[in-house]
């Protein structure tokens, strides 16, 4: 399944604001085959994009990966280091509460 730019805004748009306050910015989406192996989105710090990948084949999935990469993105925003530590998996935590998303 292949989602759209217009599916990736408007999925980022109801998570920025429900998730974030509405304070990332908006990033550049892409879609299609990615470079890594066995992942299903990948947010780029140096090109400010979120890349959600073709293995997303259900609409769970893909909101899901966009909740995931949306994390990467605010530790990017907000100077944090852009990995799977401790303020991820708070973030994680707080997006499960809001949404009932498993990130």
């Amino acid at each position: 399944m292949t989602f759209t730019q217009q599916d990736m805004r408007t999925a980022w748009k109801m998570l920025n604001e429900v998730c974030f306050g509405g304070l990332l910015d908006e990033p550049k989406f892409t879609s299609g085959s990615c470079e890594y192996e066995n992942v299903f989105g990948v947010y780029y710090p140096d090109q400010e994009r979120i890349h959600i990948d073709d293995l997303c084949t259900s609409y769970t999935m893909f909101i899901s990966t966009m909740a995931h990469e949306m994390i990467h993105q605010w530790q990017d925003q907000n100077d944090k280091p852009v990995n799977h530590g401790n303020q991820f998996r708070s973030m994680a935590a707080l997006i499960k509460r809001r949404t009932g998303l498993i990130v």
